[in-house]
């Protein structure tokens, strides 16, 4: 997830929340922000704003993750990870990073072998580069490595293509024996 989210850009120094502002009238602010009560309203907690801060959303990863990693999930049954090893830039006591990379690591699933999964977002956060691929922004999208395949595809259950392009050209004149 390599586009500009809202926040980037928003002092990362920040040492209190914003200053309240004036409450439009057709917000109810207490049912809009339930659990999350003592908050004095300002705009930069709502439309969109909200997915940012620690106290109302979940970042990057909470506002993409299931559109981006619902591939993997779907087909590899990953269950929870037994680990996980943040980096993390940008970041204050306020709102998510500017810029993560989290490295999941699931266990083996049955006949499935164990694997990582490694999120990448922030607007120059990129994966490094494999060999097979050269890292690139996919607005968002996932790249996913098997022994003999890449794919690339983007979100919300996007068809995944075969990359490089030649790889796939050379499969489809093979017929399935």
């Amino acid at each position: 997830m390599n586009s500009p989210r809202r926040w980037h850009g928003w002092d990362i120094h920040l040492k209190s929340f914003p200053a309240a502002e004036a409450l439009p009238e057709s917000l109810d602010w207490d049912l809009w922000q339930m659990a999350t009560t003592g908050h004095n309203y300002n705009k930069d907690f709502v439309n969109g704003q909200w997915r940012c801060w620690f106290d109302f959303g979940m970042g990057a990863l909470g506002d993409w993750g299931a559109h981006i990693l619902d591939t993997a999930h779907e087909f590899l049954d990953l269950g929870l990870p037994y680990q996980i090893n943040p980096v993390l830039e940008g970041h204050n006591d306020f709102f998510f990073p500017t810029s993560s990379t989290l490295a999941f690591k699931f266990p083996k699933r049955g006949d499935m072998p164990a694997l990582d999964v490694n999120w990448y977002d922030g607007i120059n956060n990129l994966p490094p580069s494999t060999g097979a691929i050269a890292p690139a922004k996919l607005n968002p999208g996932k790249i996913i490595y098997s022994k003999e395949l890449t794919f690339k595809g983007g979100s919300h259950g996007s068809t995944l293509s075969i990359i490089p392009e030649e790889k796939a050209k050379a499969m489809a004149g093979r017929q399935a024996s």
